[in-house]
Parts: C-alpha cells; structure tokens; sequence
C-alpha cells in the first residue's frame, strides 16, 4: 500500500478559484493520497470573502468534508501570542514604524 501523507490546505493564492467551483476536483483528487486537512482561518476567508449565495454554497460544500472528518484545524490561544510575538520582533528589527499585519485583499 502506497504511503498516505498529511497535506493543509492553505488557500491564499486560490481563494478566487476556489469560491466559484473551478478547483471543485482537486480536492476529491487528493483523498486516499493524502491526509487532508483544513485551517480554520483559511475556511473563515474562504467564506467571508463569497460575494454571492451560490459562491456560499460552493465553499460550504467545500468544507462539509473537513468538518465531518473533523480535519478542520482551530489555532489556540497561544498561537495567536506567538505569532503577534513573532511579527513584533520583525518590527524591531527592520525597525519599521507601522504595522506588518495589513488588511489582504480577499481577491
């Protein structure tokens, strides 16, 4: 039996992509190869940037799979400390004045 391997999906540059159904076989694609899993903040962007109904239904039906398998990962407390910790000390060393932590465009 081939090796199975964990895999996250990670969305940003696919965000458009993935909300209008073009990558809807990839995904189905992937499982038996790989250990699928979903980021709770990327599915949060999948979803707060859907302009339509149809795009909710899209990523809702995206994501049902995940939930069900409870694949979708949720950061802790902890991780949003340390990753405030670690932009602050990008901060300090370019020695910039304003924030590294911008608003993206959902595209």
């Amino acid at each position: 039996m081939d090796e199975v391997r964990s895999a996250i999906v990670a969305t940003s540059a696919k965000l458009p992509k993935f909300r209008v159904g073009a990558l809807v076989d990839v995904i189905p694609a992937l499982r038996g190869r790989f250990s699928l899993s979903m980021e709770s903040v990327a599915a949060a962007e999948l979803m707060a940037g859907s302009r339509s109904k149809r795009e909710r239904h899209v990523i809702a039906k995206l994501l049902a799979p995940f939930e069900r398998a409870g694949r979708v990962l949720y950061p802790q407390p902890a991780d949003f400390q340390r990753a405030a910790t670690a932009i602050s000390r990008l901060r300090e060393k370019a020695g910039r004045s304003r924030s590294l932590a911008q608003p993206c465009s959902m595209g």
